[in-house]
C-alpha cells in the first residue's frame, strides 16, 4: 500500500513488564508471558512472572541440627548456629559443628571463647 488507511493491525503483547513485549502491537492479543520465580518464598521471587522457571533459591541455613534452620532453604549460606548454656552457665553458641568438622568455634554472647581442633 501507498498510502495508510488506517486498517493495519498487528496482534500481540503491549505489557512492557511481559518478556514478549511488541511496541508495535494495536491489539493485545493476551498472550504475554514474563518467566520467572514464582515461589514467594523465594530469592529471586519474580511477581510478574506467569510462567515458572524452576530455578527458584533460596539461601539460609539447611542444617536441621540448627536453631536457624531454615525447611525452605535451597542454598547453604553457612549462617547456622545453636545456641545453649554449658556445665559453667556460658550462653554458648557452636558455629557449624557438623558441617566444619576439623574446627569448632565456641562464642559466649557473640564473643570468642574457644576453638578447638581435632
Amino acid at each position: 500500500a501507498t498510502i495508510d488507511d488506517s486498517t493495519c493491525y498487528l496482534n500481540g503483547c503491549s505489557s512492557i513488564w511481559a518478556d514478549n513485549y511488541n511496541e508495535n502491537v494495536t491489539i493485545d492479543d493476551g498472550t504475554c508471558y514474563r518467566i520467572g520465580c514464582m515461589s514467594e518464598w523465594a530469592d529471586n521471587y519474580d511477581s510478574l512472572a506467569t510462567v515458572d522457571n524452576g530455578l527458584c533459591y533460596l539461601n539460609g541455613c539447611m542444617s536441621d541440627w540448627a536453631d536457624n534452620y531454615d525447611a525452605l532453604a535451597t542454598i547453604d549460606d553457612e549462617s547456622c548456629f545453636r545456641e545453649g548454656c554449658d556445665i559453667f552457665g556460658y550462653d554458648v553458641t557452636i558455629e557449624n559443628p557438623f558441617e566444619n568438622e576439623d574446627k569448632i568455634r565456641l562464642y559466649n554472647y557473640g564473643e570468642k571463647i574457644n576453638e578447638n581442633y581435632n
